[in-house]
C-alpha cells in the first residue's frame, strides 16, 4: 500500500510539474547548433512569450502554421523557398497574447490570417509573385488587431480584410494582370488605417481595377506617401471603389485614376481632411530610431510612446497606448503639413519581436482627436 501511495504522488507531482508555468525561452531554427531544422517544429514546441530566432538560409515548408502568442524574427536572408508556394496560417491567437513575425522572405506564399482574439504584427516579410508566375496573397479574417509594417504582396488580388481592424504602415500592394481585374487591397466590414503604402490595382477587361475596392467598412488615408492608384488604363478605373462605409482622405494622400475616371466612386461617406498618423523608422533595440507625425499645419500636439496595450475608446478616439504609463516625447505646435519628425532613444534591452507604439493627442479646428498609432518592432 505504501509503494502505491508513493507511485500515486510521484505522477501527481510530475503532472504538476508539466503543468506549472516555465520561463520565456528562445528556440533557435537553422545552422550549427539549433534547436530544429525548420521553422514549424520550432512554432509546435514554442508557448506565449517565446521568441523563435531564424537564421539566414533557405527552408523548404510547403505548411506552416502558428496558433500561440509567440515571436518569429528571422535574419536577413532567411527565406521559405518551397519551390512552388507555402500556405503560412496564423489563426487562433489567444485574448490577451500577441504573435509577431519580423524579417521573413517567401518564394511566394498565401498568407491567411484568420480568427485571432490576439494580436498579430507582421514586419519586414516580402511575399511576392515570382518570375515562374506564382503569385501571393494575404488574407485576413475575423482578427482582433493586425499590424502590418513593411509589407509587400504581389498577387492577383494580393491583400483582403474582412471584419477585422488593421494598420498598414509603409507596405506596397500590387495586383497583377489577369483577364479580370483585381483591386490591390479588399475591404469589407474592416477597419483600416493606412500610412505611407502605395497599393495598386492589377489591369483586367472585368472586375475592379481600382487601387482599393471598399464593400463596407472604415477607411483611413496618412502620410505623405501614401499613393493609391488604378490599375493600367485597359478601361478606365477610379483609384477607389466605395460601395459603402466611410472613407477619410488626408490631403497629403495621393490618389491616381486612369482614363479619365473618377478619384472615388461608390456610395461611401467620404470626407477630405487632416488625418493624424505616426510612423515609426525601423525599430532596433539600444539604438536610436525617428518619429513622424503627420498632422494640419499650426495643429497642436503631445506624442507619447510606450509599449502597447489593447485598444481603449475615449471621448477622441482609440488609444492604443496608456497615458499613465507611457513616455511624453514632446508637446507642441505642427511647423508644417508635411510632418513633423524627432529622434527618440529606443529602450535598451527590448528583446527581439517586442512591439514599440508611439501615438500623439492632436488639437485640430474640430476638437481633440487622437491620431493613428505608428508600430515598430524590435530585431
Amino acid at each position: 500500500m505504501s509503494k502505491m501511495r508513493g507511485n500515486v504522488f510521484a505522477l501527481v507531482l510530475a503532472l504538476a510539474l508539466m503543468e506549472s508555468p516555465r520561463a520565456q525561452q528562445t528556440w533557435l531554427v537553422g545552422g550549427a547548433g539549433s534547436h530544429f531544422p525548420n521553422i514549424q517544429p520550432a512554432l509546435d514546441v514554442a508557448i506565449a512569450g517565446d521568441t523563435i530566432l531564424v537564421r539566414a538560409g533557405d527552408y523548404f515548408e510547403h505548411l506552416i502554421t502558428a496558433t500561440r502568442g509567440v515571436r518569429v524574427v528571422a535574419e536577413p536572408g532567411a527565406r521559405v523557398n518551397h519551390g512552388t508556394s507555402t500556405t503560412f496560417r496564423i489563426s487562433g491567437i489567444p485574448a490577451g497574447q500577441r504573435f509577431v513575425l519580423k524579417g521573413l522572405a517567401f518564394y511566394a506564399a498565401f498568407m491567411t490570417v484568420s480568427s485571432n482574439a490576439g494580436d498579430v504584427v507582421l514586419d519586414d516579410i516580402d511575399l511576392p509573385w515570382t518570375a515562374t508566375g506564382v503569385r501571393s496573397s494575404l488574407t485576413i479574417v475575423d482578427s482582433r488587431l493586425v499590424v502590418g509594417l513593411r509589407v509587400n504582396v504581389s498577387g492577383l488580388g494580393p491583400v483582403s480584410c474582412t471584419r477585422s481592424r488593421t494598420f498598414f504602415d509603409s507596405c506596397t500592394f500590387r495586383g497583377g494582370p489577369w483577364i479580370a481585374a483585381l483591386a490591390g487591397l479588399r475591404v469589407s466590414d474592416s477597419d483600416v488605417s493606412i500610412t505611407d503604402c502605395r497599393i495598386s490595382g492589377g489591369s483586367g477587361f472585368g472586375g475592379v481595377g481600382a487601387g482599393i475596392e471598399m464593400t463596407s467598412g472604415m477607411l483611413r488615408l496618412a502620410g505623405k506617401h501614401t499613393e493609391i492608384a488604378a490599375a493600367y488604363p485597359i478601361v478606365p478605373w477610379p483609384a477607389i471603389s466605395a460601395e459603402y462605409g466611410t472613407v477619410d482622405i488626408d490631403p497629403m494622400t495621393t490618389l491616381v485614376p486612369t482614363g479619365g475616371a473618377p478619384e472615388i466612386t461608390g456610395n461611401a461617406v467620404i470626407r477630405r481632411g487632416p488625418v493624424p498618423a505616426c510612423v515609426i523608422d525601423h525599430l532596433l533595440g539600444g539604438s536610436t530610431s525617428t518619429v513622424t507625425l503627420y498632422s494640419a499645419q499650426g495643429s497642436a500636439f503631445c506624442l507619447f510612446a510606450g509599449v502597447p496595450i489593447a485598444s481603449t475608446p475615449s471621448p477622441f478616439g482609440t488609444l492604443w497606448l496608456d497615458p499613465s504609463a507611457s513616455i511624453v516625447l514632446t508637446c507642441r505646435t505642427a511647423p508644417a503639413q508635411s510632418g513633423f519628425s524627432m529622434s527618440i532613444g529606443v529602450p535598451r534591452g527590448l528583446p527581439p519581436g517586442e512591439t514599440f507604439v508611439v501615438q500623439a493627442g492632436v488639437l485640430l479646428p474640430t476638437g481633440l482627436v487622437s491620431s493613428v498609432p505608428g508600430f515598430a518592432v524590435a530585431r
